[in-house]
């Protein structure tokens, strides 16, 4: 997913920067850095319930070359460290049998 940009994908289909740029925001109604930041933030948050991986495996399996950058993307992003969230995703999965409703509540507050 880090290997994805505007210059490769505009020589890969023989289109200018320019256009392919214009034609993507005018179809996803984002640009295409905005969309891949979106794309990242989901499989990262997807990454995390694995608890095997490190927060550091997760940002290279993303195409982050410091670990750093990706913690703080996604705390900008979603408002939380990608600890934080690991940690709250965790909480939420451990309330299957129970009611937690709650706990949902008070933790969606927090993302949202």
């Amino acid at each position: 997913m880090g290997g994805l940009q505007l210059k490769g994908l505009a020589q890969r289909f023989g289109l200018s920067q320019s256009y392919l740029s214009r034609a993507f925001k005018e179809t996803a109604g984002m640009g295409l850095r905005e969309y891949l930041l979106q794309l990242k933030i989901k499989r990262s948050k997807e990454l995390l319930l694995d608890p095997s991986k490190s927060i550091k495996e997760i940002a290279y399996e993303l195409g982050y070359t410091y670990p750093s950058h990706f913690s703080g993307m996604f705390k900008k992003r979603v408002g939380l460290s990608p600890t934080q969230h690991r940690e709250n995703a965790g909480s939420l999965s451990s309330c299957a049998d129970h009611d937690c409703s709650q706990k949902q509540l008070t933790i969606g507050q927090k993302l949202g």
